[in-house]
């Protein structure tokens, strides 16, 4: 009898160890998974808006992302373009980047993002901008 006790007891253990580290990268995973979209939602949104103002403004040069940085210290996302806007044009692409979050469910204030788990505050590169 004492054989079988202690392979409950090693079962449970086990089992128990197992449990802990599942948590623990559910944990990891989750945040991953809640950065990834909101840098994909912040990319996609600002390639809308580019191709928008391309298509309303037929004498402006094309524009493109040429990167999305997230700082993940401050949860600031920054994003560089290609060439030059003004800020009227800059208003705009900010426009396109806050409806594509917000179509993401997140909650949009200004130039914020609010999830479950971080206040992101996202800008365009400021030398981007004339």
């Amino acid at each position: 009898m004492d054989q079988k006790a202690q392979i409950s007891v090693e079962l449970i253990l086990f089992a128990g160890l197992i449990l802990v580290v599942v948590l623990v990268f559910a944990t990891v995973v989750s945040n991953q998974s809640e950065l990834n979209t909101v840098a994909t939602a912040v990319r996609i949104g600002a390639d809308n808006g580019t191709t928008q103002l391309s298509i309303l403004n037929s004498t402006m040069h094309p524009v493109r992302v040429t990167k999305t940085y997230m700082n993940y210290t401050t949860y600031g996302i920054n994003i560089t373009l290609s060439d030059t806007i003004t800020s009227t044009q800059s208003s705009t692409l900010m426009t396109s980047v806050m409806n594509s979050m917000n179509a993401q469910g997140y909650t949009v204030s200004g130039n914020t993002v609010t999830t479950s788990k971080h206040v992101y505050t996202i800008v365009i590169n400021a030398s981007d901008i004339s």
